[in-house]
């Protein structure tokens, strides 16, 4: 509706009539001809003690008498997707999630001990999600500091054994921003871990960074509105995945194969191909490549490294199932789901991936409720694990099915936007 349509709805006094504004959004563009559908959809989001009918509704638009309450006001607004100012109501500002970093000057210094660091830096592989995210970030940044003055002003035996422990804080340091959201941070400490293990010949380590640098960038990629024309950073990805490729190669070369880093590092190479791949031939190619992730998992000699990811066959399934979403093979995507049972409290981000990628596949097969469900089970993951990248992925989907005319007046659809609303603007409707 363009602007000037907006004087149809004036009153005497000038103000605009926001009741009559609701019933054309309901049923000449949402074309919901009965007001009981707006009541259902309301009722499941707000989640009120006294639920709102279809009389309700009605009234609120013969009388003029659309809630005041600003977050009552905004979820009608996002369930009929109503511009706000056609509802009286001003632009909520984009929601930021706290960025705990800190700075290492204003920190507290500690004494080395590297058997000390050792021991923590496993710990805190195994359990950094457990403690608070501010009071981490300042340990290993405190950590940082002092390993970098070590490395920079100890003597030379000092450098050494620091230098590498150093690396290893850094990479620690970059996969947790990473996991936070925090990506454009993540890649920033993962390249100076890059650096130095390249300079010291650290192979494995410098594998690991520049694995995770990847994963970094390619969730930046995923948080593009239009990924399929902004591949920037999804091309960044395959350029880190590539040289964690052959870091691991040459750390091959003189100790024992990383066996959990090598699958991991190939099955995102494998995912990255299927996102580049044109032809049958290269289709095909990046199942492939990604099919070896199973033979590595499935070898007798794979055991878990203590200072990495937990890799095991859910990593592998989950990637072969969005790859097949970058195939366009939806039925296939959602067959490969299957084999993710969810169980491990340990890793509920990744279930909230797998929840997303199995909306995708959903998408392809244009099974839109089966989809919303998926997208709201996610959601509900969120409130517990809040993740700025998640939440924007699927944002983007809810708005790009807005956008499309045959999802558009789906009041599942509807039910999705205000869900999001709750947790992107958690402020507007906190108690």
């Amino acid at each position: 509706m363009a602007s000037f349509e907006l004087d149809q709805f004036l009153l005497e006094d000038g103000n605009i009539n926001y009741g009559q504004v609701m019933r054309y959004w309901r049923k000449q563009v949402l074309h919901w001809k009965n007001a009981q559908t707006l009541a259902d959809v309301y009722n499941e989001v707000a989640s009120e003690d006294d639920p709102v009918t279809g009389r309700t509704i009605q009234r609120m638009e013969q009388q003029n008498n659309v809630p005041i309450d600003p977050k009552r006001r905004w979820l009608l607004a996002t369930i009929l997707n109503i511009p706000p100012a056609y509802l009286g109501l001003s632009a909520l500002r984009p929601e930021t999630f706290s960025d705990p970093e800190m700075r290492m000057t204003s920190l507290t210094q500690e004494k080395i001990d590297s058997s000390a660091y050792s021991d923590r830096l496993l710990q805190l592989w195994k359990h950094w999600s457990a403690y608070p995210a501010r009071e981490i970030l300042e340990e290993l940044l405190m950590k940082i500091s002092l390993l970098q003055e070590q490395v920079l002003y100890g003597n030379q035996q000092q450098r050494n054994q620091f230098s590498f422990l150093l690396c290893h804080y850094l990479v620690l340091y970059g996969n947790i921003r990473r996991d936070q959201g925090y990506s454009e941070s993540a890649i920033s400490f993962l390249q100076k871990a890059l650096s130095l293990a390249q300079e010291k010949g650290y192979a494995e380590l410098g594998a690991k960074a520049a694995y995770l640098k990847g994963y970094a960038e390619f969730d930046l990629w995923g948080l593009q509105s239009n990924r399929s024309e902004q591949r920037s950073y999804l091309q960044a990805a395959r350029s880190s995945f590539q040289l964690a490729l052959h870091l691991v190669d040459e750390a091959h070369k003189k100790k024992a194969l990383n066996k959990p880093l090598q699958s991991a590092i190939i099955a995102e190479l494998g995912l990255v191909q299927a996102y580049f791949a044109q032809s049958a031939t290269e289709k095909t190619q990046a199942l492939q490549t990604i099919d070896k992730t199973a033979t590595i998992i499935s070898s007798a000699d794979f055991q878990r490294d203590p200072t990495f990811l937990h890799i095991n066959d859910e990593w592998y399934h989950i990637d072969k199932a969005e790859a097949y979403v970058a195939l366009h093979c939806g039925q296939d995507a959602v067959h490969e789901l299957m084999n993710v049972d969810r169980s491990n409290p340990h890793t509920r981000r990744r279930y909230i991936y797998t929840d997303i990628v199995e909306a995708d596949a959903y998408l392809l097969n244009n099974q839109l409720e089966m989809a919303i469900s998926c997208a709201e089970q996610a959601l509900e993951l969120i409130v517990e694990t809040p993740s700025f990248i998640f939440i924007t992925r699927l944002a983007n989907m809810y708005h790009s099915l807005r956008a499309t005319s045959s999802y558009a007046r789906s009041p599942d659809l509807a039910r999705l936007g205000g869900k999001l609303l709750k947790i992107q603007h958690a402020d507007l409707f906190a108690e």
